[in-house]
């Protein structure tokens, strides 16, 4: 069978596709262990995570605070997916934020509950990217 052009350029875009949807998958699954790792008391830090393609969110999330073990509403969840679905169209930058002011030292360890859970999140999309 004769390899086309059009062929080609119909294996490329699939394999775009294939990868774009794998990397998705990294980073929402990355989102995820980020906030299930926020340390939480009022759950108002656990709230405010924002995820964005091409720029950092500059704003606080004023919605209500997350319940401890209470899952993602379905419209956060959709509205996650819809940012993350934008991938590869001209965009390629991920952006988690939490603009609170005590969100670095929750990182770093303020609170007795989950110290580094950042770095950790990131640690393991690094992996999972790797062997993309």
């Amino acid at each position: 069978m004769p390899i086309t052009e059009e062929g080609m350029d119909t294996a490329a875009e699939k394999l775009k596709q294939r990868l774009l949807k794998q990397i998705r998958a990294v980073a929402l699954q990355g989102f995820s262990e980020i906030i299930q790792g926020s340390p939480v008391d009022t759950g108002r830090f656990r709230s405010n995570w924002q995820a964005n393609l091409g720029s950092r969110a500059t704003g606080e999330v004023t919605t209500k605070p997350y319940q401890k073990n209470q899952p993602t509403t379905i419209e956060e969840a959709q509205q996650i997916n819809e940012e993350l679905n934008g991938l590869g169209e001209n965009q390629s930058n991920i952006y988690f934020t939490n603009n609170l002011p005590y969100a670095e030292r929750l990182e770093k360890g303020h609170s007795s509950q989950n110290q580094g859970f950042v770095a950790r999140a990131v640690r393991n999309m690094e992996k999972r990217f790797s062997v993309l």
